[in-house]
């Protein structure tokens, strides 16, 4: 049980993988997921769509304040918390069954996933 330990450890780091461009769009939607799952916990568990929407971006914009105080930076905090909402939406729109809804939020998500993919390829190529 070592591991979970060790990962539940990593969840504290903030980290914008600012050379690694493939390791933040996995952590992305890791995000994603976590809005999502979350999200539907709660409606699953009686909330109301508003109310587990609210609760989860509450609790994650808490969590990234907490981030920020630690060192980690306000860019990757706020992004962190667009892919959160994107996961929150994707819930929402997966419960009213609209599939205009989750084609509007993946592309939102992929454009924001690919302007970070495009930042962190430049960035590596300009290094010397």
């Amino acid at each position: 049980m070592g591991w979970i330990k060790t990962m539940l450890a990593e969840f504290g780091q903030a980290d914008s993988q600012r050379m690694d461009w493939y390791g933040w769009v996995t952590n992305q939607c890791g995000h994603l997921l976590i809005g999502l799952v979350l999200t539907w916990l709660g409606i699953m568990a009686g909330l109301s769509l508003a109310s587990a929407a609210g609760w989860v971006l509450a609790a994650y914009v808490a969590k990234e304040w907490r981030d920020i105080r630690a060192g980690g930076g306000i860019g990757d905090s706020l992004t962190d918390v667009g892919f959160v909402g994107c996961g929150i939406l994707m819930a929402l729109v997966q419960w009213q069954q609209s599939i205009w809804g989750f084609l509007v939020v993946m592309t939102v998500a992929g454009i924001l996933a690919l302007h970070g993919i495009r930042k962190r390829i430049l960035r590596q190529t300009q290094l010397p």
